[in-house]
């Protein structure tokens, strides 16, 4: 999760299902995400670029590593996030899978 100086918010992600790194942006009017699919402008291949890309008109002002977003909701011109920042392996199955609880979040 990134804020920007000058009051825009977007979250870059890394999915484990993605070989891609996507950007979300909130939108400061609605509090919506918005995302277009196009290469370069929400979609990039590390986090290095995607953060190149977010940060090149103003620097990050706050910035939060999370593991997990949990939930999402806009509510008027606010937006709420759960994010888990710690998870935990619980369970190893016998196929070697994990099954991972949230040990903190904000």
């Amino acid at each position: 999760v990134v804020e920007l100086d000058n009051g825009e918010w977007y979250f870059v992600c890394s999915l484990a299902t993605q070989p891609d790194t996507q950007v979300l942006r909130v939108c400061t009017t609605t509090g919506s995400l918005q995302f277009s699919g196009l290469r370069g402008v929400d979609v990039f291949g590390n986090e290095a670029e995607a953060m190149q890309y977010v940060s090149a008109g103003s620097r990050p002002k706050t910035t939060l590593h999370g593991r997990s977003i949990l939930g999402w909701a806009a509510l008027g011109e606010v937006g709420l996030l759960l994010l888990a920042t710690r998870l935990r392996v619980s369970l190893v199955l016998p196929t070697g899978d994990e099954v991972v609880t949230v040990a903190e979040s904000q």
